[in-house]
């Protein structure tokens, strides 16, 4: 019965944890939303490639805009990615800044169905404007296989050892672009949009806790009320057969 008694409280505990959570991270993606919505930060290389500039740049989901060329020698493809239920990959390339300074580049997302043309299609193009967010986190999701570079196999962005094969300075860019459905149509890659995507599951959390406090609650109160009657029962014949 105390073990039972600890349930609900701690239930309640977990449910009241989640929606606070959940208000953080509705306040996080207003946040987020709002500074993706402001116009691209145009940087110099030496700005773009200054490990502070970058890294608060990335912390601040502030948009960059950087100018070079792609560079189709090398290509990562990260997989499997799945947009819309289709399966796909991420194009990573070099991208040659305008100085000759080289980083990296996700291009985007591209359909299997896609892959001959639309991962070489938009390479042909000469330098370019690029707007992204820059990244340069390098740690491994906790549910990712390990990569196999030896075989091209890549399940996660490992800019630190993608940067090496490359030739390349440890700074990806990602870009972004809200015109999803034509980039689709004309098979080219389809870079993620300019809105925050983040997990946000908190409400179902705490709902699926706070259900398991009535629950548990409604049981604990069943099992008090069967035992009081029980006891009330064994009264009541204790009191007969004394009679008797």
């Amino acid at each position: 019965m105390t073990i039972l008694a600890v349930f609900p409280a701690a239930a309640f505990c977990l449910g009241s944890w989640q929606v606070y959570r959940l208000q953080w991270k509705l306040d996080l993606i207003e946040r987020t939303n709002a500074a993706l919505a402001k116009d691209p930060v145009a940087l110099d290389p030496d700005t773009l490639l200054a490990p502070s500039a970058a890294s608060n740049a990335h912390q601040q989901h502030t948009k960059v805009a950087i100018d070079g060329r792609v560079d189709p020698s090398v290509e990562f493809r990260v997989a499997p990615r799945v947009r819309d239920g289709e399966p796909g990959f991420y194009a990573v390339t070099p991208f040659v800044l305008s100085s000759g300074q080289r980083i990296l580049l996700n291009r985007g997302w591209i359909a299997r169905d896609k892959e001959a043309d639309g991962a070489r299609k938009d390479l042909a193009r000469a330098e370019t404007r690029v707007v992204g967010l820059v990244k340069r986190d390098n740690e491994r999701p906790a549910w990712s296989h390990d990569n196999k570079p030896e075989l091209g196999q890549w399940y996660w962005t490992d800019v630190t050892t993608m940067s090496k094969l490359a030739s390349t300075q440890p700074v990806l860019v990602d870009a972004v672009d809200s015109e999803a459905k034509r980039r689709r149509d004309l098979g080219l890659p389809i870079p993620r949009p300019p809105v925050a995507t983040f997990k946000n599951n908190h409400l179902e959390y705490a709902i699926t806790w706070y259900s398991l406090c009535a629950a548990t609650t409604a049981m604990l109160v069943l099992r008090r009320r069967r035992a009081a009657g029980g006891a009330a029962a064994g009264m009541a014949r204790f009191g007969r057969a004394r009679m008797v």
